[in-house]
């Protein structure tokens, strides 16, 4: 579970969610059907529960802060890519304006891929100002697409809900929500896959001061590393970020986190995580220095983490539930990788 610095959505956004309504605001995705733990935590697997989900809890926000090293081939590309993209959006919804003389026009233009192939963007803009505001909406989809050697393919879904201020500044605020449609990153050695919605909000009110949210009520990624494959899905995913100036670290993060997962990993059983503690991480640091997250299992069985510094944390084991720990051991952060 690695914790550096950076903010979601290259410092643009954080959350998503359905279809936006006339009037340019996100509605609230409709809740999921309970899920229900079903994985005990036991001395035997507490080492792989507490890989695999301080690691794919953070996917979603790998751009934010938590996580960085895109060059690492597992899920966290995917969400990478679509970061980029949100970045770029602006650009987008301009040089559409740029072919069209007539209000919600549906416009679309070919961008080239950094080695090989193209995006296809699609969308309309609104109110035809050329300026990323609510209501645009805009279909990013790969035709043989080749970023650095990795090829795209599928399709990434935006629909833009109010914004204010200047888009990507440190005055503004934004709500986006994203679709995940069969959207792949492959090479020779790996394949990632999602699909699902993310809604996405920030307000940023200074320099080094960010406060962003992600939801998604479900979001399913597949993978395959190596020849071996891999199923995960986070169900009532929630995700705040805040970034706040220090006079020592340049800035500190917090994140607070909820959820269930569910893991082929974990053999396809399903854990509760929250964070009675936010996670902070300081600057430069690539693993939090406090914090806590605790991971919940069937029959109240739990796994405590806790940051001792930014290189250590320890894990505690209730594997019984009668709310006592009986078990501690202290591990490096990049254990937990």
């Amino acid at each position: 579970m690695k914790y550096p610095a950076v903010i979601i959505c290259s410092t643009v956004l954080a959350a998503c969610g359905g279809g936006g309504g006339g009037d340019g605001t996100v509605p609230p995705q409709p809740a999921p059907a309970p899920v229900s733990v079903s994985a005990t935590l036991t001395s035997a697997n507490q080492d792989v529960v507490a890989q695999e989900t301080s690691s794919t809890v953070t996917f979603p926000i790998s751009n934010t802060g938590l996580l960085i090293g895109a060059e690492v081939a597992d899920q966290r590309l995917l969400f990478t890519f679509a970061n980029d993209q949100i970045a770029k959006l602006p650009d987008y919804i301009a040089s559409l304006k740029a072919g069209s003389t007539l209000v919600g026009a549906i416009e679309s233009q070919t961008v080239p891929c950094a080695n090989s192939g193209s995006l296809n963007i699609t969308g309309t803009d609104a109110d035809n100002n050329g300026v990323l505001s609510s209501g645009d909406r805009l279909t990013i989809t790969s035709n043989a697409c080749n970023e650095n050697g990795s090829l795209i393919s599928g399709s990434l879904d935006f629909n833009v809900g109010n914004v204010s201020g200047t888009f990507g500044s440190t005055n503004y605020s934004a709500a986006l929500t994203l679709a995940f449609v069969n959207f792949s990153v492959a090479s020779a050695q790996y394949s990632v896959t999602a699909n699902g919605t993310l809604s996405l909000s920030t307000t940023a009110s200074g320099v080094n001061s960010l406060d962003q949210t992600l939801s998604t009520p479900s979001l399913a990624m597949s993978a395959t590393f190596a020849g071996v494959p891999q199923t995960i899905s986070l169900s009532s995913y929630s995700a705040t970020v805040r970034r706040r100036p220090d006079p020592t670290y340049t800035f500190t993060t917090s994140y607070s986190l909820s959820g269930s997962l569910t893991s082929s990993s974990l053999s396809s059983q399903t854990v509760a995580f929250s964070t009675p503690s936010p996670i902070i991480s300081r600057y430069f640091d690539l693993y939090p220095s406090t914090g806590v997250l605790l991971i919940t299992g069937a029959n109240s069985s739990k796994l405590r983490l806790t940051a001792l510094s930014n290189t250590q944390v320890s894990q505690e084991l209730d594997s019984n539930g009668d709310g006592t720990y009986e078990s501690i051991k202290t591990v490096n952060w990049n254990t937990l990788l």
